[in-house]
């Protein structure tokens, strides 16, 4: 029977481990649940200067949240601010 692994890449334990250069931690910001439209979420920090443009890339289901031009993140849309409801068919953590 074959597993579809060969003997040599079945044997023993690998591991990679690396950095990144300048690399710095993700800013984690929280929400209540159910607050309002508007309620500021906290300021996302600049790791440059100059001139910036913030914009949410990815996650932002249903516009939940807005950011403006100095990295303020907002409320925008509150109705997927129900962490029960958002839970229900899932065993992680609720999060955007």
């Amino acid at each position: 029977m074959s597993t579809g692994f060969s003997a040599y890449g079945s044997l023993g334990y690998y591991s990679i481990v690396g950095g990144v250069t300048g690399a710095g931690q993700p800013t984690r910001l929280s929400v209540l649940e159910h607050v309002s439209n508007g309620t500021i979420v906290g300021t996302v920090p600049a790791n440059s200067s100059g001139n910036l443009a913030y914009s949410i890339a990815a996650g932002n289901t249903s516009g939940t949240f807005a950011v403006d031009n100095s990295g303020v993140l907002s409320v925008a849309n509150n109705a997927l601010l129900d962490y029960q409801q958002r839970a229900t068919n899932s065993m992680l953590a609720v999060g955007f």
